[in-house]
């Protein structure tokens, strides 16, 4: 389409008008505003930012879950472990802390040790949905003296050597 400019009177300002005849009307300097650029490109993108939700949420303590497992047990199980970490991350998302988690192994050590039930000192068996509450308030620990309060061990153990991080 080509345009053609006419000048008119000062108050009217510039026209242009098209092949066809038609006007169109040119605002003066003073009165214009700047005609934004547009663009006919789209975008399909959306940007996450997946470091500003993992700063905002708390960290996960496997390794030191798991560790304090295999400390008590004597066992290898790896903090890596898919299953070890979701078992732990879906208790910490009910709310549970690390201190929850080192009372149920304390908890179950102490009632399962020299049993046959020793062998379900797992993570599967620990931290599953079902059994952990249950562990947790199971109360086998007496704080006083860092012995058993009934069951487990034969004797008195003294756990106090044992660091709890």
């Amino acid at each position: 389409m080509q345009m053609h400019s006419e000048e008119t009177s000062p108050s009217e300002g510039k026209k242009v008008h098209d092949q066809k005849g038609r006007n169109f009307p040119i605002k003066s300097e003073e009165t214009s505003q700047p005609i934004p650029k547009t663009s006919t490109k789209t975008s399909s993108e959306t940007s996450t930012n997946k470091n500003s939700a993992s700063k905002d949420a708390p960290r996960i303590p496997y390794k030191e879950v798991i560790d304090y497992l295999n400390q008590k047990t004597g066992a290898h199980y790896k903090p890596s472990s898919k299953a070890n970490q979701r078992l732990i991350k879906a208790r910490f998302k009910e709310g549970y802390k690390l201190d929850d988690f080192k009372t149920v192994i304390d908890n179950k050590a102490f009632d399962w040790q020299g049993t046959p039930y020793w062998k379900y000192m797992r993570p599967s068996t620990l931290f599953g949905a079902s059994k952990f509450d249950g562990y947790l308030n199971a109360n086998n620990l007496n704080q006083t003296r860092n012995t058993p309060a009934s069951g487990g061990y034969g004797g008195t153990v003294d756990i106090s050597s044992i660091p709890d991080d």
